[in-house]
């Protein structure tokens, strides 16, 4: 699973994401990247890419970078995706 981006101006506080199977157990952790700017906030890091490795087989799988809330995904939706996701928060 890889890429997630867009977090907005407050991101410098993540460290971390994590990955839950359907019945809510950690099964996977990754760590964001140093993450770029952007035109929109040149001066702040804003868009950071990620990856979470070895993932096993579950039915739903539920994204989560620190505290920002978790996104969750069948393993189909993630199959037709090419287990790539992006998301973001705020305009």
């Amino acid at each position: 699973m890889t890429r997630r981006r867009g977090w907005g101006p407050h991101s410098r506080s993540f460290s971390s994401s994590a990955s839950k199977n359907e019945s809510g157990t950690v099964i996977a952790t990754g760590t964001l990247d140093r993450g770029a700017s952007d035109a929109t906030y040149p001066t702040v890091v804003c868009h950071f890419s990620f990856t979470i490795s070895n993932l096993p087989d579950a039915k739903f799988y539920s994204i989560e970078v620190t505290h920002r809330g978790a996104l969750t995904y069948s393993q189909d939706q993630l199959n037709s995706d090419g287990w790539k996701v992006e998301a973001s928060i705020g305009d």
